[in-house]
């Protein structure tokens, strides 16, 4: 109790919860940039691997050229 006789006001009590609320908050967001940098940073990687991988013909069109000409052929 406060010298006047009334009770002391109990900002602590709500302060506290504030702090945790704003501390678990800030974790929490790093958690969520983190995952969303390491998403992004592994479609970039499977892109590229797409890519350096793919033989040159990226949209297959050799290919269907090929086989075109080879059923021409045929007839």
């Amino acid at each position: 109790m406060a010298a006047s006789g009334r009770p002391e006001p109990a900002g602590t009590a709500v302060v506290i919860p504030v702090i945790f609320m704003v501390v678990f908050f800030v974790f929490d967001l790093v958690g969520v940039l983190y995952t969303y940098t390491v998403m992004a940073d592994a479609v970039n990687e499977g892109v590229r691997y797409a890519m350096v991988h793919a033989g040159g013909d990226v949209a297959g069109l050799k290919q269907r050229s090929e086989l075109c000409w080879h059923v021409i052929a045929q007839r």
